[in-house]
């Protein structure tokens, strides 16, 4: 499982880990949380990511997901209730 954590150093030589940052515990990222950016927006940290999930055929299901963490709070954005992807899209390297 992908998720991500928090580092800190001092001296960038000794590092200590920090609790999970990213928690993939919602339906558009139940299997992992996957790479993305992080930046301050007015002392608030903000996140996209990647939620990576796996379908019934095992084929992977990626969902952008935006995330803010006030201090030690994590909330996720409300994913729009048409997150699906148009009927017409086809991605060629998803297909075995």
């Amino acid at each position: 499982m992908v998720y991500w954590r928090g580092l800190t150093s001092k001296d960038l030589v000794h590092w200590k880990s920090l609790p999970m940052t990213i928690d993939p515990d919602t339906k558009f990222d139940s299997h992992g949380a996957y790479s993305g950016s992080a930046w301050v927006n007015q002392g608030q940290l903000e996140f996209f990511y990647t939620g990576n999930v796996r379908n019934q055929e095992n084929e992977r299901e990626a969902y952008q997901i935006r995330a803010t963490m006030n201090g030690k709070v994590i909330k996720k954005a409300a994913i729009p209730s048409n997150y699906a992807a148009p009927s017409w899209l086809y991605n060629e390297f998803s297909r075995s």
